[in-house]
Order: C-alpha cells, then sequence, then structure tokens
C-alpha cells in the first residue's frame, strides 16, 4: 500500500506502508473499534500490548533491523521499521469479518461506512474507523488513470525536491519557513480533484500516442489552481471516489460540522467526515504558503505572461524536481 503500492512514489523520497489486518490477539477477537481506541499497554489484552509484543518479536528475528513504536496520536497503531535504509510502516488494523468472503476490502467498507451515511448528523471523525478502511482508499487509487498518477509523481517531487530542498534538504521534514510540510496525501486529493474538475469540463485523459502530456499539463496546471483556491479562498476540495467507494459532493457537505471550521479543508475521498489538514494535537497546522506562492507564480507565468516549456523548467523548485522524478508510465 502508500506510494509504492499505487504507483504514486517519489524516487528518493519515500517510504513503504505495510497492513497487516489484526483478527485476534492471545485469544481475544480483536474486532470491535474501541478495544483499538485504548492506547495504553496495561491490560492483559489491549492493542498497545500487541503493537509492543510484535516490535519484540520483529527485533529479535531481524537484530538489523529498527523498529520503533510509534506514540503520538498521528501515527496510533504505527511501528516504523528501518530496512535496509527504506522507513517501513507497519500498520497494525482490525479485521471486522468472519470467514472468508469474496470481496473482503468491499464488506469491511460496508461495515465502517453504513453507520455514517445512516447519520451524517452525529457523525464524528474517527482514526481508528478511517485507518480501518485503508483497503478501500488503495483499491480506488490503483484505479485511476497513469495519466493522474504521473502528475501526482510530478507534484510530489516538485513538493519534496523542490520546495521543501530550499529549507531543510532533499526530502526534508521541514517547509522553508520551519514550519510543518504539507503531508504527500493531500497534495494526491488534490491532483485527484483536479482530475474531476478537468472531466466535469469534458476533458479526459488520452493515450500516450494520441498527446497524453497535454492532458498532463492541463491537470497539472489545475492543480495549482486548486492550492491557491484551497488555501487563498478557502475553497472545499472534495473527490468522488464512485458509487462503490465514494460519495458525493452533495453527500459530502452533510457531513461539514467535522471540518467547517478549519482553514483548509482537503476532504478524504473514502471518509466525508475526514479533513486531511483537521488540526492536529501532536503535529501543527502545515505551511502552506511557500507552496501556494509558487503555484501563483507558476500560474502568472504560464497563464498570463505566455511562458513556454523552456521557461518553466528554469524555474529553480522545478528543476531541482524533474531531477528526481520520473513523471511518465
Amino acid at each position: 500500500m502508500g506510494s509504492w503500492g499505487r504507483r504514486t512514489l517519489v524516487p528518493g523520497a519515500f517510504d513503504v506502508d505495510l497492513v497487516a489486518y489484526v483478527s485476534q490477539y492471545r485469544g481475544t477477537p480483536l474486532s470491535n473499534l474501541e478495544l483499538w481506541r485504548r492506547q495504553g499497554a496495561q491490560e492483559e489484552v489491549s492493542v498497545g500490548r500487541m503493537r509492543r509484543d510484535v516490535k519484540d518479536a520483529l527485533q529479535r528475528a531481524a537484530p538489523e533491523w529498527s523498529v520503533k513504536v510509534a506514540n503520538d496520536a498521528h501515527y496510533g497503531n504505527i511501528l516504523r521499521i528501518g530496512v535496509g535504509g527504506v522507513e517501513v510502516d507497519l500498520l497494525l488494523l482490525p479485521e471486522l469479518l468472519e470467514g472468508t468472503h469474496e470481496d473482503p476490502v468491499w464488506e469491511q467498507h460496508k461495515l465502517l461506512t453504513r453507520p455514517l451515511y445512516a447519520n451524517p448528523g452525529a457523525a464524528a471523525y474517527d482514526q481508528v474507523r478511517e485507518r480501518a478502511d485503508a483497503g478501500a482508499l488503495s483499491e480506488y487509487v490503483r484505479g485511476v488513470h497513469d495519466d493522474v498518477k504521473g502528475v501526482i509523481r510530478l507534484v510530489k517531487g516538485l513538493y519534496k525536491n523542490g520546495v521543501l530542498a530550499r529549507g531543510s534538504g532533499r526530502g526534508g521534514g521541514r517547509s522553508p519557513g520551519g514550519g510543518e510540510r504539507i503531508r504527500s496525501f493531500s497534495l494526491k486529493v488534490l491532483v485527484l480533484a483536479a482530475d474531476q474538475s478537468l472531466q466535469h469540463h469534458g476533458h479526459r485523459p488520452t493515450d500516450q500516442a494520441r498527446g497524453g502530456n497535454e492532458y498532463r499539463l492541463a491537470l497539472f496546471l489545475e492543480f495549482l489552481r486548486l492550492v491557491v483556491a484551497a488555501v487563498r479562498q478557502r475553497e472545499v476540495v472534495m473527490v468522488d471516489a464512485g458509487r462503490k467507494w465514494g460519495y458525493s459532493r452533495r453527500v459530502g457537505q452533510r457531513f461539514a460540522h467535522c471540518w467547517r471550521g478549519h482553514d483548509v479543508r482537503i476532504i478524504h475521498p473514502i471518509d466525508p467526515t475526514c479533513n486531511l489538514e483537521r488540526p492536529r494535537v501532536h503535529r501543527a497546522v502545515s505551511d502552506w504558503e511557500p507552496l501556494v506562492r509558487l503555484a501563483e507564480r507558476l500560474l502568472d507565468l504560464l497563464l498570463r505572461r505566455g511562458g513556454t516549456f523552456a521557461d518553466f523548467v528554469q524555474v529553480p523548485e522545478v528543476a531541482r524536481a524533474l531531477r528526481h522524478v520520473d513523471c511518465g508510465r
């Protein structure tokens, strides 16, 4: 899963997400989400104790690995593993289903989301529920057109190897002003929303032989426009992930009480209660200003001043990013 599994990784600036679904621990079923919301490890059977047992087992099996328990609220049930210079996030998730199923990801998704849509007014964001539905997100992104995935790689490279490089080195953790970096998932959703915006106005991805680069350029420009709109005009960014996995914008607005007061609203494609840029206890708000300023400069160059591709690649942030990213298939 993650960028590697979804074919949206940026060389030299990525990690690997590995998901393990857990049905029981020490003979006790773990299908009750309330057990996963308790972070302590004092009880005989708890998710916290299970996580530490998994850490110890991995460390015994491979002493050369670096295995750490992430203790803050954002990383919840994740083990961070260093393997040969690559960081692996091992995410432990509840297996809610019993027996075998032809489409277990879909069945688990239905179990998790039916209560939400049955009573939107009472819904609230729940990290455990969102994480437990991670398989649905992967299934949706897997079906996205390769042109879109190429632009996702370009955008992530532009940010990690172009914008962040000015402040803390390639792929660094903080923005040039010293603030918190933007999550790559937020950038990905902006590209997905830009793709839907273009298609709503009659644009479609094409085969490379029929001019795929033309669509990629239009998609990149629409992404830049959305970045500015989301931050400067506080436009709510949503993606319709289809009838199987997602929700329409009309339905999504029924959950606006979950994120209406947030400064930047980029809503999870699968979970309408989840604003990816919501305030967090253990993480400062993302510093969007450097990326927004770059987006405004590029839009001015390409749309208002008639800049060429040669002008575009000479922009310092773009030049740095293009040295490290392959936007092709």
